[in-house]
């Protein structure tokens, strides 16, 4: 070999040496900041009280509290029951709530013949321990298990997640059984890395590969075996109407019942606010009411009849991503 190849030769090997340790670098680079940044992330984003003092019995509907185990943690759920033969569902609120928020949901459920669990993950409310990801992701198994546990084997069993509780729902159903007839969103994120981004446009562009996804809503609702409705306010500044499609895009590649709606003239919070809660309520109620009779055989009539039933407002959502308005 000429001494001109053998330089050659050397010189690759170095660079390749090089190259491997500029990769060794990177990816301990990213290590530490993904070891890093959960813990502040973690500190940061969640807000785990709320002003709210509401209780079901507030608007006059009887409600039950269950303390849930998780890990050695003590949840405070609230159950409202509509009757044995009433579906039910197990509800994630969001950030910066509690259950008191719920409340008024859970009122509105029952008086459409619908039966409900809310629950305070780790740290949030009245419920023991610390929020963090680990904490609430064992948090949803531990009130599933409490839920399924409550409403027995004959119920229909619905989970419904706003917000935060998009994330932490999708993240975990797939271990829940036994598994629900179907899954709810609203205001759903498409990833925290994603959220993060929105909320921070500024943030420099190298940083975002190495950030931890911490619920990517996108890949769970690609590998959900049951169907998707997820909701979104036209309104919504806090999470873009764009994310949920996404979500809806991918879930009904899994299932060919999953759909989108987008409910106009609402915001993030419109699934909680007394004025616009008919509008974002309408195309679940149909979810659950169509389900429910595949199930069972017997339609629990939660559209139809009931206090405060809903009615013009089904057809002001715009419904998507396979589905054509009025078939939910």
């Amino acid at each position: 070999m000429s001494h001109g190849l053998r330089r050659i030769r050397h010189l690759f090997a170095w660079l390749g040496g090089i190259t491997f340790i500029a990769i060794c670098v990177v990816v301990a680079a990213a290590f530490v900041v993904r070891a890093t940044l959960v813990p502040r992330l973690e500190r940061d984003i969640f807000a785990t009280q709320s002003p709210s003092t509401d209780t079901p019995r507030t608007y006059g509907v009887p409600y039950h509290v269950v303390m849930v185990d998780s890990g050695g943690r003590s949840l405070q759920a609230w159950i409202v029951n509509a009757g044995a033969d009433t579906p039910a569902l197990l509800l994630f609120h969001g950030n910066g709530e509690t259950i008191h928020d719920f409340a008024r949901i859970q009122v509105f459920l029952f008086k459409h013949h619908l039966s409900s669990m809310s629950f305070d993950y780790s740290g949030f409310g009245a419920s023991t321990g610390k929020a963090t990801v680990r904490n609430l992701n064992q948090d949803a198994k531990a009130a599933w298990r409490a839920f399924a546990q409550w409403a027995g084997n004959q119920r229909p069993k619905f989970v419904l997640g706003y917000s935060l509780g998009t994330g932490v729902a999708l993240h975990n159903v797939s271990a829940f059984m036994p598994q629900p007839l179907g899954v709810i969103v609203y205001g759903a994120f498409s990833s925290a890395k994603n959220m993060v981004s929105y909320i921070s446009p500024g943030l420099p562009a190298w940083l975002k590969p190495i950030m931890p996804d911490l619920w990517d809503n996108v890949e769970a609702a690609a590998s959900l075996r049951e169907p998707l409705l997820v909701v979104a306010g036209m309104d919504d500044t806090n999470v873009p109407p764009s994310m949920g499609r996404h979500i809806a895009l991918f879930a009904q590649a899994a299932n060919s019942g999953s759909r989108f709606v987008l409910v106009p003239d609402v915001g993030h919070g419109g699934i909680v606010e007394a004025g616009s809660m008919d509008a974002v309520w309408a195309p679940i109620l149909a979810f659950v009411d169509k389900l429910a009779l595949r199930a069972t055989g017997s339609n629990p009539g939660s559209v139809t009849s009931g206090a405060g039933a809903p009615g013009p407002a089904t057809s002001r959502a715009t419904v998507g991503v396979g589905a054509e308005r009025g078939d939910m």
